[in-house]
């Protein structure tokens, strides 16, 4: 797997896997392949195809799985600002959006 933590865009091999914990609306972007996505305490899950978005609507774990090789995009929606991903990124990037 290729994570840069200076950026929101992430390759998943398949079968691949990313977790994220309290992320609650952030924006999943599928930019190729396709994703398999399970939110705890969520009824059913999510798959997503180049092109299509979901956004985390809950609180918990958030499992990301390349069901092919994929890549995506993390992005923090204006409910979500200053969040997770604003503290993982460096300070001196701009905001996304």
């Amino acid at each position: 797997m290729d994570i840069e933590l200076d950026t929101s865009t992430l390759s998943l091999p398949r079968d691949g896997l990313v977790a994220v914990r309290d992320a609650e609306g952030t924006r999943i972007t599928c930019i190729s392949g396709a994703l398999w996505i399970t939110e705890d305490a969520r009824e059913g899950d999510v798959i997503l195809q180049a092109g299509e978005t979901f956004t985390i609507d809950r609180r918990g774990l958030t499992l990301i799985m390349g069901l092919t090789p994929a890549s995506l995009h993390l992005s923090e929606t204006s409910k979500r600002a200053g969040g997770w991903l604003s503290r993982v990124l460096p300070a001196s990037r701009p905001a996304i959006s």
